[in-house]
């Protein structure tokens, strides 16, 4: 088995980018060390310090500013990983750059506590022996994480919801353009669109760029936004029917009838898209998206939804056809990039910093999504639906709600929300015209 198998590119990345950088210490270094593992140590303080003296200068000529705290325990923990995989493979363990040693006292309760919240949350946890818990509270690694102060879903990671909407009206706005304008041309809907899918939705950064024009079904009865998994979600129902395919699934849809890879792990990064494995069905290996926060606002969106698709979204050209929704000015697919680009110089315009421990990045909106859930009162296993998590924190979230139920409880909470109501300057800089038509992007 590879180490990188089943592993997105992101990770890999990181991962690569880990490994030079203890190659280029092991290389200025060489001869400086008696075995692997001081050496290891003291990469990682020169990791998290930086190699530059208080003087500016520096022998190593590395030229390595400090880390946080985030940035330095990913890039040990890819070395770590990388360091077992070839103990693994070789069966010796001078491989191990970061061994385990026996744990202090203090690392003994961190140990116990980091346990105890693994075995609560694993659907395996009643498998885990005796022999498995000791070795796991009474081992540590000989260069461990860096702990924070700051919790894994801190306040600053929030978008503010007080700005949300001068962040679509205004941030997003074309410069130049006349506030009476149509929406089609004082914004690119794409990126309005998206943002509103990550806050009002919850979605992952990277899930609405594997939406295809069919995944969202406008119908008022019972409007629909699925996000189907990029590889292993069904095919649309018209391509399984033409090629009599019944269990067709994305990968195999691209392939035959765009000759295209999916979004998920491609090499081109204008093209990948990742995806974090989020909780699908069985039947079509989708989840269903759920607008929350403010009265209208699906009414909103899926009217933003017509316009942009009829009036401005600009289609494939000859040769180089495709099924996603979100497309650039040349009508390839619009790339994670562009949008999070768009998205930083529009929270830059609104005057907030477009950083994630400052509330400012796409990835907060996820974040403000699960506050309002849990503000509104929303119950832990609609939450669990609404945010396709995996992690099951009772056994009550093993079940799984109707569709059609999750939607009206979450209408019915929206009238416990406080101030969200979509302001009247929103609603007009967004209204919806019959302005003349526009492919400008």
């Amino acid at each position: 088995m590879t180490l990188t198998k089943g592993r997105s590119s992101s990770w890999r990345n990181q991962s690569i980018q880990a490994i030079r950088l203890l190659l280029d210490y092991s290389i200025v270094n060489e001869g400086s060390f008696s075995n692997p593992k001081e050496m290891f140590i003291a990469f990682a303080k020169r990791l998290r310090d930086g190699t530059v003296d208080e003087f500016g200068m520096d022998a190593t000529l590395l030229f390595w500013h400090s880390t946080n705290e985030n940035t330095y325990n990913t890039l040990i923990h890819h070395i770590t990983t990388y360091s077992n995989w070839l103990y693994d493979e070789s069966g010796s363990e001078s491989a191990l750059l970061n061994p385990t040693t026996k744990a202090t006292r203090a690392e003994r309760l961190m140990n116990l506590a980091a346990y105890n919240n693994r075995h609560n949350k694993s659907f395996l946890g009643h498998t885990y022996s005796d022999k498995h818990k000791e070795q796991s509270i009474n081992t540590a690694r000989t260069v461990g994480r860096q702990w924070t102060n700051q919790p894994d879903f801190a306040p600053s990671k929030v978008f503010r919801e007080d700005k949300i909407w001068a962040l679509i009206s205004e941030g997003f706005a074309r410069r130049g353009v006349p506030a009476t304008s149509p929406s089609i041309k004082r914004y690119n809907l794409a990126n309005v669109l998206i943002t509103m899918l990550l806050h009002f939705g919850g979605l992952r950064t990277c899930e609405p760029f594997h939406i295809y024009v069919s995944d969202i079904i406008p119908n008022d009865d019972l409007r629909q936004i699925r996000v189907y998994h990029p590889t292993k979600g069904l095919a649309p129902e018209w391509f399984r029917h033409q090629f009599n395919l019944p269990e067709a699934d994305r990968q195999t849809f691209l392939g035959i009838k765009y000759g295209l890879e999916t979004r998920w792990d491609h090499p081109n990064g204008a093209y990948n898209a990742g995806w974090k494995n989020s909780v699908v069905n069985q039947e079509g290996h989708y989840f269903h998206t759920y607008l929350f926060g403010s009265e209208g606002i699906e009414d909103m969106f899926y009217e933003l939804f017509r316009e942009y698709l009829l009036k401005q979204r600009v289609s494939p050209s000859e040769g180089r056809e495709h099924p996603f929704l979100f497309t650039n000015k040349y009508g390839d697919p619009l790339s994670m990039q562009s949008f999070q680009a768009a998205h930083k110089a529009a929270v830059k315009k609104i005057g907030l910093e477009p950083k994630l421990f400052m509330g400012g990045s796409p990835h907060c909106h996820r974040h403000s999504y699960a506050t309002r859930l849990y503000n509104a009162g929303i119950d832990n296993l609609t939450t669990k639906n609404c945010m396709h998590h995996r992690s099951l924190e009772s056994q009550e979230v093993y079940k799984e709600l109707d569709h059609k139920k999750i939607r009206e409880d979450l209408n019915l909470k929206t009238k416990n929300l406080q101030n969200q109501q979509i302001p009247d300057n929103a609603k007009n800089s967004l209204q919806i015209t019959d302005g003349a038509q526009s492919n400008e992007q």
